[in-house]
C-alpha cells in the first residue's frame, strides 16, 4: 500500500513538471508577460482656496439730513423705510419771517437802482461828485448781494434728497422748531451695501480686486448671493494680524 501511494506521488510530481516546461520558451527560459500602463503628465495648476468668514453688511452711501436754518417743521412727509427719488421734497420749514426779508431785500434793491441812474444823469451834467456816484454803485452791490443772501436763506427752508434712497432715520415732527443744524433724518442707498468680513493676512496675498465671493445671509434663510471682491484694506489689525476685505 505504501508503494503504489509513492508511485502515484511520484507521478504527480512528474506531470507538474511538464506542465511548467510547456510553459517556457526556447532555451527554458521564462515567456515575459506584458502589463498595461497608464501614462500621466504632472503639471502646475491653480487650486481654488475655499475659505468661510463671518462678516456685516455695511451701507456706504448715508446721509444725515440736517436743517440750515432755524424754523418750525412744516412738512415731513417720509417715514423709516420710505422710498424716496432724488429731488423728491424730504422737509419744509417756516420762512414767512425770511419771506418778508426778501421783500424788503427786493424794494431796496430797486431804490438802489433808481438811486443810481438819477446820479449817473446827474453826472453827465456835471451836477454830482464822482463820490457821491461811486457811493451809489456801492449800495446797488450790496442790495445785489443781500436779496442772493435771502434767496439762499429761503432755498435751504425746503430740503430735497440727494439721491435716490430709504430714509433709515426720523427724528423730529411737524410742528417741532429745528434749531441750525437740527439732524432731521437719515437717507441710505441701498446700492452702496457691501459686505466687510475679516480675512488673516496670510490669506490677504491670494485675494486680489474682482475675485469672485458667495455672501450668505442667515436672515434670509441662508440664500446665497454672488458679489466680488471692491476692496482690500491696506493696513491690518494689530492685535489680530487680520485686514478687512469689502464685497460687492
Amino acid at each position: 500500500m505504501l508503494k503504489t501511494l509513492l508511485v502515484l506521488l511520484t507521478s504527480i510530481a512528474l506531470l507538474s513538471a511538464c506542465g511548467e516546461q510547456g510553459k517556457t520558451g526556447k532555451k527554458g527560459k521564462p515567456k515575459k508577460r506584458s502589463h498595461l500602463v497608464e501614462i500621466l503628465t504632472a503639471a502646475p495648476q491653480q487650486v481654488a482656496i475655499q475659505r468661510e468668514r463671518t462678516g456685516t453688511l455695511k451701507i456706504r452711501r448715508l446721509v444725515r439730513i440736517h436743517s440750515q436754518e432755524e424754523g418750525q417743521i412744516t412738512k415731513l412727509p417720509y417715514y423709516e423705510g420710505d422710498l424716496v427719488k432724488q429731488g423728491e421734497l424730504l422737509a419744509s420749514l417756516e420762512d414767512r419771517l425770511l419771506q418778508a426779508q426778501l421783500h424788503k431785500a427786493e424794494a431796496n434793491l430797486r431804490q438802489a437802482k433808481r438811486d443810481l441812474e438819477r446820479l449817473e444823469r446827474l453826472a453827465n451834467k456835471k451836477l454830482t461828485s464822482d463820490d457821491e456816484l461811486a457811493k451809489a454803485r456801492t449800495t446797488l452791490e450790496v442790495a445785489e448781494a443781500e436779496l442772493r443772501l435771502l434767496q439762499t436763506r429761503i432755498g435751504y427752508t425746503h430740503i430735497t434728497a440727494p439721491f435716490s434712497g430709504i430714509i433709515s432715520e426720523r427724528l423730529i415732527e411737524p410742528g417741532d422748531v429745528a434749531k441750525k443744524h437740527h439732524h432731521l433724518l437719515t437717507l441710505i442707498d441701498p446700492k452702496s451695501l457691501i459686505a466687510e468680513a475679516s480675512v488673516s493676512e496670510i490669506l490677504l496675498p491670494q485675494l486680489k480686486i474682482g475675485d469672485k465671493v458667495t455672501i450668505r445671509v442667515d436672515a434670509l434663510g441662508g440664500k446665497q448671493f454672488e458679489g466680488k471682491i471692491l476692496r482690500i484694506h491696506p493696513q491690518l489689525d494689530p492685535l489680530t494680524r487680520q485686514g478687512k476685505v469689502e464685497v460687492t
